[in-house]
């Protein structure tokens, strides 16, 4: 089947804003490594504490993120001529900023269990590559082989792909030339890419679920590499 140039304007535009900000992050790593060498160095004297450290990063990272989401889409939604709608376009906001949340909370992840940065920038673009891959923009999640098709469900490029096509493509109504076989309404693309398994809010919270479990993990490595690792404080 042909894509409209509307669907298939709306998936590209989709999939290069997801790829963006999956990697949008990463600078986070710079930061947080200073930091974090500095808090172990203090730690292993037993003055500086795991806790309230962790917690600053999490929190002043943050604030940066949505900041920077709220300007990155204003300005890309429209121009990319997405749908001109209050509630589609705060949605999008909503989808951008925890992709943004899930991207910090996995480079602190990152950050937090391994020893320098030049193993971070390795392992870090590593799995994000894995997870565009498989997470929609790359292959059609009902192509992958059954043995790793467990890969995009705990993919958080997944979700947050499938939520910006079912929030952009849901409503609408395509026009098929005479003759020609094509998709009549978003919805059918959707079920066509494998995208429609989920809602926009469900996609949402899978997102914030997975951004706590790297938060948490990540909190859990630090503590785990701080010293004097006989003090739980």
């Amino acid at each position: 089947m042909t894509l409209d140039y509307r669907s298939d304007e709306a998936l590209t535009e989709s999939k290069m804003r997801v790829a963006e900000l999956a990697f949008s992050s990463i600078s986070t790593l710079y930061a947080f490594f200073d930091e974090r060498d500095i808090m172990l160095r203090e730690r292993s004297a037993a003055v500086y504490r795991v806790t309230p450290f962790y917690i600053s990063k999490a929190t002043t990272f943050m604030p940066v993120a949505l900041t920077s989401s709220a300007v990155f889409i204003s300005g890309v939604y429209f121009i990319s001529h997405l749908t001109f709608s209050a509630s589609k376009f705060f949605a999008t906001l909503g989808v951008l900023s925890c992709l943004n949340i899930v991207s910090i909370s996995f480079m602190l992840m990152v950050g937090s269990a391994v020893r320098t940065m030049d193993v971070a920038f390795v392992i870090a673009p590593g799995i994000i590559t894995i997870e565009l891959l498989f997470g929609g923009l790359l292959a059609n999640p009902k192509t992958i082989p059954v043995a790793i098709k467990w890969v995009h469900w705990i993919n958080p490029v997944y979700y947050a792909y499938a939520a910006f096509v079912l929030n952009e493509l849901s409503d609408l109504q395509f026009t098929c030339t005479p003759g020609a076989v094509c998709y009549l309404d978003g919805m059918q693309v959707i079920e066509a890419y494998g995208m429609g398994r989920f809602t926009v809010g469900q996609d949402i919270a899978m997102l914030l679920v997975i951004a706590a479990i790297f938060y948490l993990a990540g909190y859990a490595l630090l503590r785990w590499r701080a010293k004097p690792k006989f003090t739980w404080i």
